[in-house]
């Protein structure tokens, strides 16, 4: 049985997931390879996505993200997401308990994202 959560960190969960979703189907754009055979990927392409989602969260109610650049999003926001998770997963691996433990923010990005990387 999972914990409840209060009404402002079950907000703070549904706005992350909505990034970490808008990245998921976005992955192509945000880390595909320069010059892919898909189409050509720039950074300026990139960071014009990465501004996009940024946008779109915003938009979505994670007012955390007003005043970030697209470059913040990416190198800051997201790499410290993708560093949690896997701090989470890797001491539950440890200890047994499996990833069945994560939030759906994690489970997103380790199930989805990190694939890619």
């Amino acid at each position: 049985m999972s914990p409840k959560l209060s009404s402002a960190t079950k907000a703070k969960q549904d706005h992350k997931a909505f990034l970490m979703k808008q990245i998921l189907d976005n992955k192509e754009a945000l880390f595909g390879r320069f010059g892919a055979p898909e189409g050509p990927n720039t950074k300026e392409k990139q960071r014009e996505k990465w501004a996009e989602i940024r946008d779109n969260a915003i938009k979505n109610g994670y007012v955390e993200l007003q005043g970030k650049t697209a470059d913040d999003v990416r190198f800051k926001v997201f790499s410290v997401f993708k560093t949690r998770t896997i701090q989470k997963v890797d001491l539950l691996k440890e200890s047994g308990q499996g990833g069945d433990r994560l939030s759906e923010v994690s489970f997103l990005l380790w199930g989805k994202i990190l694939e890619l990387l």
